[in-house]
């Protein structure tokens, strides 16, 4: 059972890479509304691969940024946001402009390599 759960781990986080290399290609594409809604897939699919290696399985959007806070938050920069919500809703809080989506891309990539090398640390001490 637990190879199936390491498959969507890896599974997911492939597919966080494909949504952010779609951000980016919106995003040149100035389809900055595309580009946003990309990088906040990239950061919902990311955080719920790493909630799942830990088995934790939520199954709303909500729940895995809630689930993510709990137990992960104080491992993660946000950004300066105070938690992993506030983080990923900064999307309801700013304009479809290229300046909103230039930074949010930045910070979904970014997040999704802490996301896989927070992995690969958990990974290494099994």
């Amino acid at each position: 059972c637990a190879g199936v759960i390491i498959d969507l781990v890896a599974t997911l986080l492939f597919e966080s890479d494909e949504k952010l290399g779609w951000a980016r290609e919106t995003f040149v594409e100035q389809r900055y509304v595309d580009s946003i809604y990309h990088s906040y897939a990239v950061l919902i699919g990311s955080a719920k691969a790493l909630l799942l290696d830990k088995g934790v399985n939520s199954s709303t959007q909500i729940g895995v940024m809630r689930d993510f806070n709990t137990h992960y938050g104080s491992d993660f920069d946000f950004n300066g946001f105070e938690t992993f919500e506030d983080f990923v809703l900064q999307i309801n809080k700013n304009e479809p402009a290229i300046e909103f989506a230039a930074s949010y891309l930045e910070q979904a990539a970014r997040f999704l390599n802490q996301v896989k090398t927070k992995r690969e640390s958990l990974i290494q001490v099994v």
